[in-house]
């Protein structure tokens, strides 16, 4: 049997403070959330797609939490996942996700006109708003500009402590959040670097 979103799941409080870049929700929707995204990881690693795709349908799937939870409702995550995938990789990728190989991993419980219904509840939801700034791209603008720091064995590292954190709802701001994971990862391999 699918696992859906149940109604029953609701925020304690929308609070989103923009300074802080927080944004609070009940403890059982962030487990729930927590396994889109590891759903769309495991896809995303599985289909190769660019680790910028994964970090766009993260923050997808946090502005439709932020401006619309209820469109999730009723919905598997699996189905969610895929969907946020499947638009994040029209933004990104040089070619889309097939909606052929959405429907099969998916073991044919949905068909194309489901995914192309809720892709355009969730666009319409953020209101076309596909967030392009993400943790990945501060990394990279981040390392970029430094140029001692300018390394592609560490910005894959950077990367791997970065897509730790993005279980967690950002409590910091994306350039804090870099910088500790810039150093952190520098003092983690003092000799690799």
């Amino acid at each position: 049997m699918l696992l859906t979103i149940e109604e029953n799941f609701e925020f304690e409080s929308i609070e989103t403070d923009f300074i802080d870049n927080k944004i609070k929700i009940n403890p059982d929707f962030l487990n729930i959330r927590n396994k889109i995204v590891e759903y769309i990881d495991i896809i995303s690693t599985k289909l190769k797609l660019h680790e910028q795709t994964f970090f766009i349908s993260v923050s997808i799937l946090d502005l439709i939490i932020e401006k619309n939870y209820k469109l999730l409702i009723g919905k598997h995550y699996k189905f969610i996942g895929l969907t946020i995938l499947w638009i994040s990789s029209k933004y990104e990728e040089v070619y889309q996700i097939d909606t052929d190989d959405l429907i099969t991993l998916l073991d044919y419980e949905y068909r194309k006109d489901d995914f192309i219904d809720f892709e355009t509840k969730i666009l319409f939801s953020i209101k076309f708003k596909i967030p392009r700034y993400t943790l990945y791209s501060s990394l990279e603008s981040y390392l970029l500009k430094e140029p001692k720091l300018n390394n592609k064995n560490l910005f894959n590292k950077c990367i791997f402590y970065l897509k730790k954190e993005i279980y967690i709802i950002p409590k910091e701001k994306p350039s804090t959040i870099i910088y500790k994971i810039v150093q952190e990862t520098l003092e983690n391999n003092k000799n690799n670097f």
